[in-house]
């Protein structure tokens, strides 16, 4: 079954929409600001779509970057992750949205300065995330040893809930 969504514009170099979004641990969370780690960002129409094959990529990075799965159902917990069910607003934002109990399939990955460095959104519910790519691409990122600007006001006023998970 193919999905239409509203993919709003969003490329890679672009910045996404700064989007609070509330998490499963009762915490509130900005996705898509400038942070010390990069962000990988998955959208899940359900928990069935969480895979060994993700789980392994976060385990990999969970020290270089801050890792979100947003989707209607709430994902088994994992160590790696911070879960959020809070799926509406950042699926509009981003463009995912598909109603009110579906978001589309969909990786993005956030580097330091702001800027969408990978996207992925499958065209049907039931695809799968080129894992390949994904990995390549955080492994270069990674590399680049990109250094957020941290003399900038919106860099104080907006993120300091990253100090947490320095």
């Amino acid at each position: 079954m193919s999905i239409t969504i509203n993919r709003k514009n969003k490329k890679v170099g672009n910045s996404p929409l700064a989007t609070k979004v509330r998490m499963n641990n009762g915490r509130s969370k900005f996705i898509g600001t400038v942070s010390n780690k990069l962000q990988l960002v998955i959208t899940l129409p359900n928990s069935q779509h969480l895979n060994q094959e993700l789980t392994k990529l976060f385990q990999k990075y969970h020290k270089e970057a801050l890792i979100y799965v947003v989707s209607p159902e709430e994902i088994p917990k994992n160590k790696y992750v911070v879960n959020s069910t809070d799926f509406v607003k950042l699926s509009k934002k981003f463009g995912l949205f598909i109603d009110n109990q579906k978001c589309a399939k969909s990786v993005f990955v956030i580097d330091k300065n702001r800027k969408i460095a990978y996207i992925e959104v499958l065209p049907t519910l039931n695809g799968t995330f080129d894992i390949h790519s994904l990995d390549t691409t955080l492994d270069k990122l990674i590399k680049q040893k990109i250094e957020p600007p941290k003399n900038t006001q919106y860099y104080q006023e907006i993120t300091p809930w990253y100090l947490e998970h320095g």
